[in-house]
């Protein structure tokens, strides 16, 4: 077996190992910064995830959502291992319980949603029902992070014309030009809609899991992550 395979299989199987440890343990804010790791190793390195892993991903998930603490504390943990799911195996079933509590009232949830969703939305089809609706509300709200929202849905699938169109139907919805700018910097010709939502939050675990890989960087990992090739600062 290639260092590559035994370095990303690994990696899951040891980080779901002590995510099942400390499930109900610790700050959701922790636990997600440490679980996002799982859906972001399965994007840049799914041709060499085991399908024994993605099964052990997917009985982790069917037995939490048996546990009788699941309803309480569960129902806003399974997300980052949902993602991952979608990302090994196009099942849309699993991204169904991401996608309907991203537009939660609370806005620390929201945060922490919106991580794997990033992971997602490359993904998915611009029509997703469940991504637009709950985009719409995040913005009809004006909650939280209801900008980052429509940066994600923007980059899924889909054709520009369509994509500005909604835009525009936005844009006429919002009565009290709260969102004005963020529509007018989408709809301007060559705009560059920046955002270091993704990078601040998710940056630092992020880089822990490249330095960890970088030291056993392979021709194989090198070629599914072109980053790891960068000396690691």
């Amino acid at each position: 077996m290639s260092p590559a395979y035994e370095l990303v299989n690994g990696f899951i199987k040891s980080e779901l190992e002590d995510l099942e440890e400390t499930f109900y343990h610790g700050y959701l804010y922790e636990y997600y910064t440490r679980a996002i790791a799982i859906p972001w190793v399965c994007y840049f390195f799914k041709d060499v995830v085991f399908t024994e892993n993605e099964y052990m991903m997917l009985d982790f998930i069917r037995r939490l959502e048996k546990d009788e603490k699941y309803e309480e504390y569960g129902w806003n943990r399974l997300q980052p291992l949902d993602a991952a799911v979608f990302i090994l195996n196009r099942t849309y079933g699993s991204m169904t319980r991401l996608f309907y509590y991203l537009d939660t009232g609370a806005s620390g949830w929201r945060a922490n949603l919106l991580l794997p969703a990033g992971l997602l939305c490359p993904l998915l089809d611009f029509n997703n029902y469940l991504l637009k609706r709950c985009t719409e509300i995040n913005l009809e709200h004006s909650h939280f992070y209801c900008e980052e929202n429509v940066y994600l849905l923007m980059h899924t699938r889909g054709a520009v014309a369509d994509k500005l169109e909604w835009i525009e139907g936005q844009k006429r919805l919002d009565k009290q030009r709260y969102h004005n700018e963020l529509f007018e910097n989408i709809l301007k010709p060559y705009s560059h809609v920046h955002t270091t939502f993704f990078s601040d939050e998710t940056g630092f675990k992020i880089r822990d899991i490249k330095a960890w890989m970088w030291m056993y960087r392979t021709a194989e990992l090198v070629y599914f992550e072109p980053s790891l090739k960068r000396d690691y600062k």
